[in-house]
């Protein structure tokens, strides 16, 4: 009887590790399949994250070889050889040794994962926030202060910055900031809230023609567009920003001014504002009904608007007090 558990055990071992295998590799390529499918997916899941078919057969397959692997060696040397109680003790301690040391490798992979992220995106809020308080304040006291604010937002938000990262594109602004360009922002800020003041209520700016083309976005609010506003006219943005303020409805925090683009230059335009302007531009976005919109790569993709290359945008946060600046892509106040 012994012999036969042996033998058995030793192929039923085996037979275990070659479908763990196998599972495994299925695993893998459910993976690439659903990462290729959306390349936001990357940054809304860890290392390890078992909602993630791919990721949960790919855990099995682990499972079932370390499985197989104990139980084919148990079967052969070990059965028979020792006491009945030493000779479940053995298999049982090498699984589940096995599997705290697995589990206690992704907690650390994971975390380290997270703590990675976190160090980028701090750093590339630092170097915003740098940036923005010296030229409208003369230091970095502001940027200490919400340096960490920033990170947990994009942390908490990983498949906006996703999106915002494959398809957002904003050059350094190298020109200087004279007096000149800081009385200029003074005035528009001044000239653009009176001019937005109505659009407060949002009635009035889809009245006037302005639609929502998308969702309320993390750092960067809902955007309302109106074609046909296209320039740097302080009392006529061509998009409304706005945030989802609960109950209240939308409330307005800024405005987007847009300029022309030659497709391919990245070099952003001069104005009054010189260095303090943030522009930027994005590429390759479909823009749905309903106000969403997504990543596509050829109009073919598309199942909207395609946008291949859009025209320089410049956000103004002058109606909600922007921990990154004024005239700053993101605000992080948004969240």
């Amino acid at each position: 009887m012994t012999a036969l558990l042996k033998e058995r055990g030793f192929a039923a071992g085996y037979g275990l590790m070659l479908l763990g295998v196998f599972v495994l590799l299925d695993g893998f390529a459910v993976d690439a399949w659903l990462h290729g499918r959306d390349e936001t997916l990357a940054a809304r899941e860890g290392l390890f994250t078992l909602s993630n078919p791919g990721h949960l057969l790919i855990f099995i397959g682990l499972a079932v070889t370390i499985l197989g692997a104990c139980i084919g060696p148990y079967s052969r040397w070990v059965l028979g050889k020792r006491s009945v109680a030493l000779s479940l003790l053995v298999p049982v301690a090498a699984i589940v040794i096995a599997g705290s040391s697995s589990a206690a490798f992704a907690t650390a992979v994971n975390n380290m994962s997270h703590e990675d992220e976190g160090h980028v995106h701090d750093a590339s809020a630092a170097v915003s926030d740098a940036h923005t308080d010296t030229a409208t304040h003369g230091g970095g006291l502001s940027a200490a202060l919400h340096h960490g604010h920033m990170a947990h937002v994009l942390r908490d938000n990983q498949a906006t910055v996703a999106l915002a990262e494959s398809t957002m594109h904003e050059p350094a602004n190298n020109q200087t900031v004279t007096a000149e360009n800081l009385a200029f922002a003074e005035q528009f800020l001044v000239d653009a809230r009176a001019g937005t003041e109505k659009y407060q209520n949002v009635a009035v700016a889809e009245a006037e023609g302005y639609l929502r083309i998308t969702p309320d976005l993390p750092l960067i609010g809902a955007h309302f567009f109106k074609d046909g506003l296209e320039g740097l006219d302080p009392a006529h943005p061509s998009i409304l920003l706005y945030q989802d303020d609960g109950a209240d409805g939308w409330k307005l925090a800024g405005m987007s001014y847009t300029l022309p683009k030659t497709f391919g230059d990245d070099v952003p335009p001069e104005t009054g504002l010189g260095g303090l302007a943030g522009w930027h531009y994005h590429s390759n976005l479909c823009f749905l009904a309903g106000g969403g919109v997504t990543i596509a790569f050829n109009e073919g993709d598309c199942g909207g608007v395609f946008v291949q290359e859009t025209g320089w945008l410049l956000h103004v946060w002058a109606w909600l007090d922007s921990p990154e600046g004024v005239f700053n892509h993101a605000n992080s106040l948004l969240q």
